[in-house]
């Protein structure tokens, strides 16, 4: 439906109609691209070479494996990777999202851009779109590939991929991914298939480098760039690369293909580069699929031959396609037999035409056109001219008309033959364009849309349309004169306000009698009252836009002026229109009196305008007619829409007007087109109505050619009659009605009377003044002639030849005629025009002029009797209307001065109505407050839970640094201990190196993991305000004189002191720990270490751990309690809310019902008069609002004609029965002041049945609340019982983890102690009245058992891979599970192992899982948990059996104890690391869930307020405004009338 030109109208709301609507959207963003096109041919060339470039990567891709491996390739792909995404997005996950959101931003920008630069073109959306369509080009060619790869690879996830080893797929964060790439991959292809259909021009004169035939190689390239990429990421592995290549080589020769069957574009250039980069791609392809198949060894033959044939390729290609365009040149329209060779054909006829300049293209050009003449059969073609002229001249502008005329022949001819192909017609648009036949253009436009076009057909056909609207547009601008388009708006809008109207005053009428009902519905009251509001903003508004349009009408003012008197009541709008009504006539008055210039047919009240369809399908049918053509035709505009507009014509011109416009219309040539004449209409009964008449071409195309008509009806002239006969024949064909004085009517006509018979003494006098009747009259002649009518011997003739029953139907008729006419009447006879038609018809228009004489006395005496007789009884009316009791007997300026304290009082109080209640402000803020509220808390619960998740994290931290401090103490004073047995020959010496280094690696250790508890001691002071240990403690020296010491230190300054010391030991020397004579520095460090180390470092660093612990266990209670608070003030916000709300929607409810009362107090006769008020205006104003009678204006004839007939006795009894109407009205007052008790007590029972009526209730809406609020509650309940949930989880996630960290020292320091036993010979040590290898003793069993216990509980299932490997290690063979410690140096990042076997600390991970089976028989293969009891077990054997060291080092017992440590802690290790991964995951995935909670809750809260809750707020709010401002619709007379009404509303709004 682009051209709009027929008369089925879509239906509304169908899928058709919305299918039209988005093409019209498309199209016209499509357009403003290409209208705001700046990419030139350059530019457009270079983005051909990198897109063709981007292809050839592929082709050339470094997953295809069988390609040749040399340097020169490897560096063209190097250069060439950078021009796509493919290659940066196997660098990092990184910069493979960053990539990914880049394009799903840009495609989405790009969206968002065409949308907000639709509408109206201002200068910053001018530019926008000039930035748009460059980037649209740019998307079209050198990005979409890369788009495509990045959404593809998202979408499609596997392991080979960079993204599929990246994320786990369609899981966790991954699934945003893939959701921004579905949605930008869906923008993408739709982007990628309108810009690649639509952004082209059919015009050979257009100047855009992508202009002219549109190639469905287009098609095939834009297919192949979305399967290029799939097949990349399908075949990650490299497991399909020849069907892939193969693929690629049949899609590059698919484009080929259609490039070269089908006709080149306008732009050689951009074609030209388009081949040679298509021809370079799939040579590449070629060879890549040769090498593939015939290729078997490493030659390298098959990339020289790529590299050397490009050029012999290139130029074949060239010759080729030059071959083909060649030989279109030998067609002629009789040969064509194909689509494809029609355009070919008309391709190079269009270049060669344009281009005839250039002399070789110029004798091309006259064998195609000597070829055409030869099978020319037609006489008139241009062809024939052609020929026959000089080539040796130079070209002229008829050489350059007759090549267009030619052209379009030839188009025309193809378009016949090929019918059902739109874009021939579309071609033929171009041509008439540029001949100046718009309207043939037009024409050839509604004729293409017919032959069902292409897509991009339409479009062109919607561009080419828009192009000629703004051309037509430019003219009437130049031309300076009406706004044709303007008008027209203004009379389409006009017709609208009526029905609006209308449907106001039906909306009254209902509402009053519903009112006038004994038992009124309140809710239909309401709903009736909502109606009228609307109806009347919906007509204020339409009034205002129409009063801006043209505030000079007086049709409109006085239209709504009335409106707003009788129906709305308004009586303060409608005295500011009356005024400006009485000023405009005056000034017409004024203007009329000093007969000043006539205003312009335009502007006349008169005029009636009529819009004309030029369409092919309805040609000269009416689209459209204003309501003036009632009271100048007596037509109903209905009754002449849709049927031809020769309706209100003569019959005999009517006939011939649709060849007149089809003349217009393809010669664009008109002698009545913008200018005014004087023209001849007939009104319903066939009379004719002499106008004045101007056509104008409307410069809008929306409904296909339409004409507009300003049609004027003359001013009528007493004694002037009109006649068109035929001078051929001399037949009466038609009359003016003031030709019924004569006797003369439409019946008469109907019997094929001549002028000779009925004008018998005329016809002498024309054929002696104007020549013979069937001579050619020449109108500069200006002949005329005086001669007299008969009227009584006319009417006598005519009577005497009708049958006896017309006799006496005529009677009557011929009566009146005879009554006020004399047998004869002195005329003058002019020819005002004569028309030459078809079949050598001439009708003639004559006018005739009465002369004055007796008779005129007797009319103008009728009229001023009629006059006098109108204007007496509009008096009485006045009077009528004027009730008794309220005539003016005050003094003139009190009683005016009491008017305008009224009429500002009820100005005031219609001000106030309309103003927004305060319940209804209250309602709003407390919604906007609870909402905000909501959303304030969602926020805080975010905060709440991402702070818990992050403390949660801070605090495993801790617990790891604090307890593996610990551990690597103990580690320390072991083999420190090591490192002294070995310098007293306990161990063998060759350990000295490994201990010394094992030392350096746990000090440093232990220093870092010191820091990093200083800064968490820091962190947790700040938020509690006291230290995690501010104590000193008594820290023991070695003095050189071999006595100790104590001073008292803090704990990290002790610990320090203790990593310096233990730090100092590995460059000591076996020696230094030997000599007895002095205590060496070596001494005295490992008495620090040994003594601080094994008891008060210790006992402080495990309390600090514990401290830890605590409190970051205690942070999770604070952080519930916290949660706890945010639910009890979001339940005490709701609950607050609650209670508030009912209130207001009781006081709400309740001041509805008072509002609505307050219309119960209207009388019946009150309600009366309102109802009879609007179907008084209905009547007056609407139906009859083109008939009424201005008492300023001359009677009319018809008028004059009727008064003929009313005698002087009928005019006195008129103005006595208007004497008697008048005293029945003062009766009827004094009956109704009788009856005024009565109409009081009705009106006091009916308001108070209103206000007592149960139809409005208000439960519905505090259940509604209450819904709301019950949703919000459960919402947050639900909310804290999963935080609750999550804050049990963390306490047990927290205290399993402590107990597993616990078990690596306790087993650390249960070994030490009991070789410090051994070392102490045999002797426990204590610490606090402690036997501290029984305390780590109990301390193995307690820990193991709460440990075991712990895992019986519930855990996230983040955790079960975890758990998975704590059981299979703990009651499993650990000898088979230890694949972990495969590697020797994972083992030896934090210990040194003593081999007994081999006195070394290297061992053979090929035999660890051997090793492992043999440990204590076999022990490990029960599993961790009774290897770690068993150490105990051991330990107390060797404490048991001591003798001295030498031999407990010696003994199985104590190599069977290294051993297992060998295997056991590295087990704890592990088994740590994988706790931390598993939590790790658990913080990322309650971190996932706490944002997505708090989407979903944000979604929630949108659904709940703004889509459900605040529009039903806003509804309510809307309806309490509009029960408030229903009070608007009592008029004012009736508020200042009734003074129950007028006090109850003062009442109320002083409330």
């Amino acid at each position: 439906m682009i051209m709009n030109h027929q008369k089925k109208a879509l239906e509304k709301g169908s899928s058709e109609e919305l299918e039209a609507k988005f093409k019209i959207y498309i199209f016209t963003a499509m357009n403003n691209l290409i209208q705001n096109n700046i990419c030139n041919t350059f530019v457009y060339c270079i983005l051909i070479i990198i897109d063709n470039l981007q292809l050839i990567y592929f082709s050339l891709h470094p997953i295809i494996q069988f390609l040749w491996q040399l340097p020169a390739l490897d560096y063209f792909r190097y250069s060439l990777r950078y021009l796509l995404f493919n290659y940066l997005i196997d660098q990092n996950v990184t910069i493979y999202t960053i990539l990914l959101y880049v394009a799903f931003g840009l495609i989405s920008l790009f969206t968002t851009l065409i949308f907000l630069c639709q509408g109206e073109q201002t200068g910053l959306k001018v530019q926008a779109q000039k930035l748009l369509s460059f980037l649209a080009i740019v998307f079209n060619t050198i990005l979409v590939v890369s788009f495509n790869n990045v959404f593809i690879i998202t979408i499609y996830c596997i392991t080979d991929t960079t993204v599929g080893q990246y994320f786990t797929c369609y899981s966790g964060i991954h699934i945003l991914h893939v959701i921004a790439a579905c949605i930008g991959i869906s923008q993408t292809i739709f982007f990628n298939i309108t810009i690649t259909i639509l952004l082209f021009d059919y015009n050979p004169k257009s100047r855009i480098p992508f202009a002219g035939f549109q190639s469905d190689s287009e098609y095939a390239r834009m297919i192949m760039k979305f399967i290029v990429p799939f097949l990349i990421v399908f075949n990650a592995a490299g497991s399909f690369n020849s069907v892939m290549i193969v693929l690629f080589t049949i899609g590059y020769i698919m484009t080929l293909y259609y490039r070269y069957v089908q006709p080149q574009p306008e732009n050689l250039v951009q074609h030209q580069m388009k081949i040679t980069m298509e021809m370079i791609v799939l040579w590449i392809s070629i060879v890549v699929v040769i090498t593939d198949f015939i290729d078997s060894g490493p030659s390298t033959m098959g990339l020289v031959y790529m590299y050397v044939l490009i050029p012999p390729i290139v130029y074949g290609g060239y010759y080729k396609f030059r071959v083909k365009n060649s030989k279109s040149l030998t067609f002629t329209v009789k040969s064509l037999k194909t689509e494809n060779e029609a355009d070919l054909y008309i391709s190079q006829l269009f270049k060669h035409i344009r281009n005839r300049r250039d002399p070789y293209l110029k004798l091309r050009l006259h064998g195609m056109l000597k070829l055409h003449y030869d099978e020319c059969n037609k006489v008139t073609c241009p062809c024939q001219d052609l020929m026959k002229r000089d080539y040796t001249k130079e070209e002229t502008a008829e050489i350059d008309r007759l090549w267009n005329h030619l052209l379009l022949d030839i188009l025309e001819e193809i378009a016949e033959k090929f019918e059902e192909i739109a874009r021939y017609k579309i071609f033929i648009a171009y041509v008439c364009v540029d001949i100046h036949q718009r309207n043939n253009a037009l024409h050839s436009m509604m004729e293409a849309e017919d032959s069902k076009p292409l897509l991009r057909d339409e479009f062109s056909l919607f561009r080419f349309k828009q192009f000629i609207e703004l051309e037509m547009q430019e003219e009437a601008d130049k031309e300076n004169d009406i706004d044709v388009g303007k008008i027209v708006y203004f009379q389409n809008q006009y017709v609208i306000l009526i029905q609006d109207i209308v449907n106001s005053v039906e909306n009254h009428m209902e509402f009053w009698r519903e009112l006038q009902e004994d038992n009124p519905n309140i809710v239909k009251l309401q709903n009736i009252g909502a109606q009228v509001l609307k109806s009347i903003d919906k007509c204020d508004e339409l009034f205002e836009e129409l009063y801006e349009l043209n505030g000079g009408s007086l049709n409109l003012l006085e239209l709504y002026a009335n409106f707003l008197s009788k129906v709305v009541g308004n009586q303060e709008k409608h005295d500011k229109l009356s005024a400006e009504i009485s000023l405009i006539k005056k000034n017409l008055f004024q203007r009329h009196q000093v007969g000043g210039q006539e205003s312009k047919i335009t502007d006349s009240q008169d005029t009636i305008i009529i819009t004309v369809s030029g369409n092919t399908k309805s040609l000269g049918t009416v689209f459209s007619c204003t309501n003036e053509i009632q009271s100048s035709l007596n037509f109903f505009s209905q009754d002449v829409i849709g049927n031809n507009i020769s309706k209100i014509m003569p019959l005999s011109i009517g006939q011939y007007h649709d060849a007149l416009i089809k003349r217009y219309l393809s010669t664009s040539q008109s002698a009545i087109l913008s200018s005014e004449r004087t023209v001849f209409a007939v009104n319903k009964n066939g009379y004719l109505v002499p106008c004045k008449l101007l056509v104008k071409i409307l410069p809008n195309l929306d409904n296909g050619i339409l004409m507009v008509g300003f049609l004027k009806p003359n001013d009528k002239v007493q004694g002037e009659h009109y006649l068109i006969y035929n001078s051929t024949n001399l037949s009466v064909l038609n009359i003016s009605e003031s030709m019924k004085q004569f006797g003369l009517t439409n019946d008469m006509l109907q019997q094929e009377q001549t002028l000779e018979y009925l004008f018998k003494e005329l016809v002498d006098k024309i054929k002696a003044s104007l020549g013979d009747y069937s001579q050619v009259y020449d109108p500069n002649n200006g002949k005329a002639f005086n001669a007299f009518i008969d009227g009584g011997q006319l009417r006598q003739m005519y009577m005497s030849n009708l049958q006896e029953s017309d006799k006496k139907k005529d009677m009557l008729d011929s009566t009146i005629d005879g009554k006020f006419f004399a047998n004869k009447v002195q005329v003058r006879v002019e020819l005002i025009e004569d028309k030459f038609y078809e079949d050598s018809v001439i009708l003639h228009t004559v006018l005739i002029k009465e002369q004055k004489g007796d008779e005129e006395v007797h009319v103008k005496q009728l009229n001023q009797l009629k006059t006098r007789k109108f204007r007496e009884s509009k008096s009485l009316k006045v009077d009528e209307d004027l009730p008794i009791d309220e005539k003016p007997h005050q003094s003139q300026d009190d009683y005016g001065s009491s008017i305008l304290d009224e009429d500002r009082q009820m100005k005031d109080i219609r001000t106030i109505l309309s103003t927004t209640p305060k319940q209804v402000i209250y309602l709003r803020y407390l919604t906007f407050f609870i909402f905000v509220a909501a959303l304030a808390l969602s926020i805080a619960k975010l905060v709440l839970n991402l702070n818990q998740s992050s403390m949660m994290q801070e605090g495993i931290n801790a617990i790891t640094s604090s307890n593996l401090r610990t551990s690597l103490m103990a580690d320390v004073n072991l083999y420190c201990r090591y490192l002294q047995l070995t310098a007293l020959g306990y161990l063998n010496s060759t350990l000295q190196a490994p201990y010394q280094t094992n030392i350096s690696v746990l000090v440093n250790q232990l220093q870092n993991i010191q820091f990093d508890l200083i800064d968490q001691s820091i962190q947790v002071q700040s938020r509690t305000g006291q230290a995690i240990d501010s104590n000193t403690y008594q820290i023991q020296f070695l003095l050189s004189n071999n006595q100790t010491k104590f001073y008292s230190n803090i704990f990290n300054d002790a610990l320090f002191a203790y990593i310096t010391s233990a730090s100092s030991l590995k460059q000591s020397t076996l020696a230094s720990f030997i000599d007895a004579t002095n205590s060496t520095s070596t001494q005295k460090n490992f008495f620090y270490v040994t003594q601080n180390g094994l008891y008060v470092l210790r006992d402080v660093s495990q309390k600090e751990a514990n401290i830890f612990y605590n409190y970051y266990y205690g942070q999770i209670d604070q952080f519930q309690n916290d949660s706890v608070v945010i639910l009890s003030v979001a339940l005490v916000i709701i609950c607050l809310c609650n209670v508030l709300y009912i209130p207001i929607f009781h006081k709400i409810h309740q001041e509805q019902k008072q509002l609505l009362s307050y219309f119960g107090r209207l009388t019946t006769e009150e309600l009366k008069n309102l109802i009879e008020d609007s179907e008084q205006y209905l009547n007056e104003y609407i139906k009859k609002f083109s008939e009424k009678i201005d008492e300023n204006e001359n009677i009319t004839q018809a008028q004059v004609v009727e008064s003929r007939v009313i005698s002087n006795q009928e005019v006195e009894d008129i103005i006595h029965e208007g004497s008697e109407q008048q005293q029945d009205k003062g009766s009827v007052l004094s009956n109704q002041l009788v009856l005024k008790k009565q109409f009081i007590e009705n009106q006091k029972e009916k308001h108070v049945k209103i206000y007592e009526s149960k139809g409005l209730s208000h439960y519905r809406l505090i259940a509604a609340f209450i819904f709301i609020a019950v949703l919000l509650m459960t919402e947050y309940i639900v909310m804290y019982i999963l935080e609750s949930q999550s804050y049990s989880d963390t306490r047990t996630i927290m205290n399993h983890y402590l107990l597993n960290c616990k078990r690596q020292y306790i087993l650390k320091y249960n070994i030490l102690f009991t070789y410090e036993t051994l070392v102490n010979n045999g002797q426990s040590l204590t610490y606090s009245n402690q036997d501290l290898t029984q305390l780590y003793n109990d301390e193995i069993y307690a820990n193991e058992q709460t440990l075991f216990r712990s895992i019986t509980k519930q855990y996230p299932t983040q955790f079960d891979t975890y758990f998975t490997f704590f059981n299979l290690v703990n009651y499993n063979n650990l000898c088979q599970k230890i694949t972990w410690i495969n590697e020797l140096d994972q083992i030896t990042e934090s210990f040194i192992f003593y081999d007994p076997n081999s006195n070394s600390s290297i061992f053979n991970s090929d035999d660890l899982q051997k090793e492992c089976s043999t440990v204590k028989g076999g022990l490990l293969s029960k599993g961790l948990r009774d290897a770690y009891f068993l150490v105990s077990l051991a330990n107390n054997e060797l404490q048991s059996n001591f003798i001295n060291l030498k031999q407990s080092i010696q003994s199985d017992s104590f190599q069977q104890e290294e051993l297992l440590r060998k295997f056991i802690l590295p087990s704890f290790w592990e088994t740590n690391n994988r706790f931390l991964g598993c939590f790790s995951n658990y913080i990322t995935y309650t971190n996932q869930v706490q944002i997505y909670n708090f989407v979903a809750f944000i979604g929630f809260l949108i659904i709940i307020f703004m889509i459900l809750w605040f529009p039903y707020i806003r509804s309510v709010q809307n309806t309490i405004w509009k029960t408030q401002r229903m009070l608007t619709i009592i008029p004012q007379r009736i508020i200042q009338k009734n003074q129950a009404v007028k006090q109850v509303i003062e009442e109320h709004i002083k409330q």
